[in-house]
């Protein structure tokens, strides 16, 4: 783990008066330092970008499937934009992003905290998302040029504690500003083959395709 963030826990029900945690500032996120060992293709689901020790993941969903990951730009999501929450328990649904800016308050299963944020988008996906999606790239929907839009971090649960199939997520650029702030390089290494047209190159500086 080469960076983390500290959140600030609600102290009353459902956050009312507390404090939000700026996204912009507090995600909760944490960013990983990857090395180069043991980094090859196919087991790992790694690749290394041109002039790169730097691994590339690729996308898994369902229980053994793989995709190339992410070959876009980050980019913001809006009222309506069609999405892909890559999340390996739910399997990958599609979804359209139906709020964006908003505050949202999540429940943390583990220590029983509950944590308010700002500003969050919300996606009503095709299907329920599913405990352990935390963390799963959020990204525009297509074959080819996925661009990043966020990072998932909690589904609202029905009167069961159930996931339901609306999705809540941290804007990427949000987590961009919030590792830059603190000091921490924002390396874009995301990409897929090279020589195909339809696709964006590997990055193998920290600006794909220019700050």
């Amino acid at each position: 783990m080469a960076f983390s963030f500290q959140q600030t826990a609600c102290t009353t029900f459902n956050c009312t008066g507390d404090p939000a945690n700026f996204s912009s500032v507090d995600p909760d996120v944490a960013a990983i330092a990857h090395i180069s060992l043991f980094h090859s293709e196919p087991s790992s689901g790694h690749t290394a970008p041109s002039g790169s020790a730097e691994p590339i993941r690729k996308l898994q969903y369902g229980s053994s499937s793989r995709v190339n990951g992410p070959s876009g730009i980050v980019q913001l999501p809006f009222n309506g934009t069609q999405i892909k929450w890559w999340g390996v328990y739910s399997d990958a649904p599609k979804g359209s992003v139906i709020a964006t800016d908003v505050v949202a308050v999540t429940n943390d299963l583990l220590s029983g905290l509950q944590f308010k944020y700002s500003a969050m988008d919300v996606v009503d996906l095709e299907r329920n998302a599913r405990f352990g999606d935390s963390g799963a790239l959020v990204a525009k929907e297509g074959s080819s040029n996925r661009h990043v839009l966020g990072i998932a971090i909690a589904a609202v649960v029905d009167q069961q504690g159930n996931p339901t199939d609306i999705g809540i997520f941290h804007t990427a650029t949000n987590v961009q500003a919030a590792l830059q702030n603190a000091g921490v390089p924002f390396d874009h290494f995301w990409g897929t083959e090279t020589g195909r047209p339809d696709l964006w190159s590997p990055a193998s500086t920290q600006c794909n395709g220019g700050c």
